[in-house]
């Protein structure tokens, strides 16, 4: 099979999945968004007056990745589609059209369907490799995908 991206298409769907191992990391690998939330949320979420943080698997991989949630005039980040508001080198990975956003939008409609985080990340995982011939080892995850098989693996 024939994957027709360039060396710049595959390092940026390699990015979006290290912020979305990352994301899974930090909130677990069973995490389900509430379900009030689903949909509803938006990139980042301001806390009062503290530092936004990202609220959905894309949002908490963005901040993983070092993306900011301001402005460069300090504004707060806005809207709730994973290509919106966006700006720079490195987030051009997150344009929806790009062979990353693609990945990355499948981990977000998984999670907004219910989808728990390991699995969600799992699934955009496959379609990388499928769709677009870029295998990402998650060596971080790997106690998970052993736990699945009955194996105790490294905590």
């Amino acid at each position: 099979m024939s994957h027709d991206i360039s060396e710049q298409e595959r390092a940026g769907i390699v990015r979006v999945l290290s912020g979305l191992e990352q994301a899974v990391i930090e909130k677990g690998f069973d995490y389900v968004v509430p379900e009030n939330d689903r949909g509803e949320l938006y990139y980042w979420q301001s806390e009062g007056d503290s530092t936004p943080k990202g609220c959905c698997i894309v949002g908490v991989a963005r901040e993983k990745l070092g993306l900011t949630a301001l402005h460069d005039d300090g504004s707060v980040l806005d809207g709730t589609g994973i290509d919106s508001d966006l700006t720079g080198a490195e987030e051009q990975y997150f344009v929806i059209d790009s062979p990353a956003g693609k990945v990355a939008a499948l981990a977000q409609t998984l999670q907004d369907k219910g989808c728990p985080w390991g699995p969600a990340f799992q699934a955009a995982s496959t379609l990388a490799t499928e769709a677009f011939g870029v295998f990402y080892r998650a060596d971080a995850l790997k106690h998970y995908r052993l736990s699945l098989f009955g194996v105790e693996g490294e905590k």
